[in-house]
């Protein structure tokens, strides 16, 4: 899955860096937590790095709209301010 390769390249990077890493994805179904969990399994080759690079590269823009981003920002902030 999309999840199951983003957890993989993650896992990926940290060796690379030398970094102790443990991902805490969230997952409201038993099946999702177990594709998660095979992540670590998948070993990715230079290959596949590579052309994960490549279309990482090729995005551009926010990460979402304007009004989705700004009505995030505003949530995040009262958030805070609540505590």
């Amino acid at each position: 899955t999309a999840a199951s390769l983003s957890l993989a390249w993650l896992l990926h990077q940290a060796a690379k860096f030398g970094v102790a890493l443990l991902p805490i994805p969230g997952s409201t179904k038993a099946a999702h937590a177990a594709e998660n969990l095979a992540a670590s399994a998948i070993e990715l080759t230079d290959e596949d790095i590579d052309a994960l690079e490549d279309l990482a590269a090729r995005v551009a823009g926010e990460r979402g709209a304007a009004w989705y981003m700004a009505s995030v920002h505003e949530a995040q902030k009262a958030k805070e301010a609540s505590k």
